[in-house]
């Protein structure tokens, strides 16, 4: 019978795993839940986040950030070739949004407190309206990106010009909202930063951390895109595009974070003399191997782009742990629990499964004849539209 069940699945290797990861995530959030996440893991009051809420919020908030404001960047600009990267883009930022807001919901003690946010009252000044209208705001710009046909037959007929405009407003909103979230996640560094090492606490941190989005979401973007063949048309001259973006958003990081140890007078403090100082050279050997991977010519070799793209992945999950947890002065050492990685891992593969199946099913990376995906409208769609419209037959 049990040989029979798994012949109808017919799943593969990756989505065995997908599913022990969830499942694991599922009973450590249990366990968190009624334990309370301090009992869990070895967080306490010294540290401002653990794990999950300080990598994967952390992590998930710098994509939501540099996502929409590359989406809205494009709706401005309407550049040629490059709707798979706004389209990209668009799933990139929700999904690393609802990875974050899981990740801060895995953070609360007790359950008790996660029913009393959802059971609050709900008001017009709630948290819960807040994010409901966001959600909102999200949805809108999802469904006229990769629903613009099912926009025409609800009666509202936009141009082209008109739905870039729309756009640019939609995702210029979203990228807004998702900044004051990870203002409020760095909130502790910032109004107390004798608590936490110089080499990161400073007050250009939203700034660097905008930037450090940025590229983050170009990265992923790339990372999404390396198994095109199977899904997708994307030229190498498209992935060649974003690889110079990537190292050029990379080298003004950089120069940024230089520019900020001069400006504290801490460049001495530089010099590997402890745990930190190597946790920093690491984080700027990983944002900096990159640009060196796509110097010269390497932003055409496909290869070295994809290579470069990981990199910087790992570089910037490294400055957000450095950033959330080693930057806290004093107290014991952290290391997370079984249970803080489980819930972490089941996030982060959460949001990945969602990408690949939106991605695939919304035609992601497809072909498309203009910049702005106008003809990607679902056959059922054009076929209710009359002969005349602009999406119809």
């Amino acid at each position: 019978m049990y040989e029979s069940i798994f012949r109808r699945l017919r799943l593969g290797f990756w989505q065995w795993i997908f599913l022990i990861l969830l499942a694991g995530g599922a009973y450590a959030s249990l366990v968190s839940a009624m334990r309370g996440s301090g009992r869990v893991g070895q967080v306490s009051h010294t540290f401002t986040a653990s794990l999950s809420s300080g990598l994967i919020a952390g992590c998930g908030l710098a994509l939501a950030v540099g996502a929409f404001s590359i989406a809205a960047f494009l709706y401005y600009s309407d550049w040629r070739g490059v709707a798979w990267i706004r389209r990209a883009t668009l799933l990139i930022a929700p999904l690393g949004y609802l990875a974050a807001a899981l990740a801060s919901i895995s953070g609360l003690e007790r359950i008790g407190q996660i029913g009393l946010l959802i059971l609050a009252p709900w008001n017009t000044r709630s948290i819960q309206a807040g994010l409901g209208w966001y959600l909102l705001v999200i949805a809108a710009l999802l469904a006229m990106e990769f629903a613009p046909g099912r926009c025409s037959v609800s009666g509202w007929h936009p141009s082209p010009s008109g739905r870039r405009f729309v756009g640019l407003l939609l995702a210029a909103l979203a990228a807004l909202v998702a900044m004051l979230h990870e203002l409020a996640l760095l909130r502790p560094i910032l109004l107390a930063p004798e608590r936490f090492s110089p080499l990161w606490a400073t007050p250009e941190l939203p700034v660097l951390f905008f930037f450090s989005g940025v590229c983050a979401c170009l990265a992923v973007a790339v990372f999404s895109a390396r198994n095109r063949k199977s899904v997708a048309e994307v030229s190498d001259t498209q992935l060649s595009n974003v690889g110079r973006w990537l190292a050029a958003m990379l080298w003004l990081y950089l120069l940024l974070r230089l520019n900020d140890f001069l400006q504290r007078g801490i460049v001495d403090q530089l010099v590997p003399t402890g745990t930190e100082n190597y946790l920093l050279g690491l984080e700027l050997a990983l944002l900096l191997l990159p640009i060196f991977l796509l110097g010269g010519k390497g932003a055409e070799n496909t290869a070295r782009i994809i290579a470069a793209a990981d990199i910087t992945i790992a570089g910037v999950m490294t400055n957000r742990l450095n950033t959330l947890i080693t930057a806290t002065e004093g107290g014991p050492q952290y290391f997370p629990a079984p249970e803080e990685m489980l819930i972490a891992l089941s996030i982060a593969a959460a949001a990945v499964a969602g990408f690949t199946v939106a991605a695939k099913r919304w035609n992601v990376f497809g072909t498309l004849e203009n910049g702005f995906g106008d003809d990607v409208v679902p056959q059922d769609v054009a076929a209710l539209l009359p002969s005349g419209s602009r999406y119809g037959n």
